[in-house]
């Protein structure tokens, strides 16, 4: 009877260590690994989730592109660790001003986006001007103890009666060109895409 004891206390012990390394795995398979922010793949199943939810319901969906300015020049300058701790600062900052319904991604290298469901073009401006705002307030500390400055450029799309898309890829393309036009102009400042001003 104890060694029958002995043995399912073991059972016991050896599912709560797979159950664990699971849902570990499933956070490894969803999150960036430097950033912690969610990761592109699972932001673009997200976005096609929402996407048809949104088209659905006639409910709006806002998609938000941000690029850290000049990134490669804190990289060549303080070095690679430094950029990581831009890229933490710039994602813990998105996650600390968004809902927890929204979704931060990393998409790749020095941009991440953000999913913003139900939040119409007026409210996904906001957002846009606080994200930026706040960013200029931030510094990253480096492990030698320098501070970088922070400034990003952003893209805002929203689909919704006045813009309209087929397609989460055209959402997405849009927000990505009003990205491009913060760049072009200058960078350190937000666009919001518009169709009918769209070249």
């Amino acid at each position: 009877n104890l060694r029958q004891i002995d043995m399912n206390k073991d059972l016991e012990k050896s599912k709560q260590q797979l159950e664990e390394e699971h849902s570990e795995r499933k956070v490894e398979n969803i999150r960036d690994p430097v950033t912690n922010a969610h990761n592109r793949r699972f932001f673009e199943e997200s976005l096609a989730r929402e996407f048809d939810t949104a088209s659905k319901h006639g409910w709006p969906l806002s998609v938000v592109f941000v690029d850290l300015d000049k990134f490669t020049q804190v990289n060549d300058s303080f070095g690679h660790q430094a950029g990581d701790a831009v890229l933490q600062t710039v994602s813990q900052l998105l996650r600390d001003t968004l809902r927890d319904s929204d979704i931060v991604a990393r998409f790749g290298g020095d941009e991440f986006v953000l999913l913003l469901p139900g939040v119409d073009a007026g409210k996904a401006d906001a957002v846009g001007v606080r994200v930026w705002e706040d960013a200029r307030k931030r510094t990253a500390q480096t492990t030698d103890g320098k501070r970088v400055g922070i400034t990003l450029s952003l893209g805002i799309a929203t689909c919704d009666s006045h813009n309209k898309f087929d397609s989460p890829k055209a959402l997405l393309a849009a927000a990505d060109s009003a990205l491009y036009k913060s760049k072009k102009d200058g960078r350190d400042r937000y666009t919001c895409y518009d169709k009918n001003q769209a070249a």
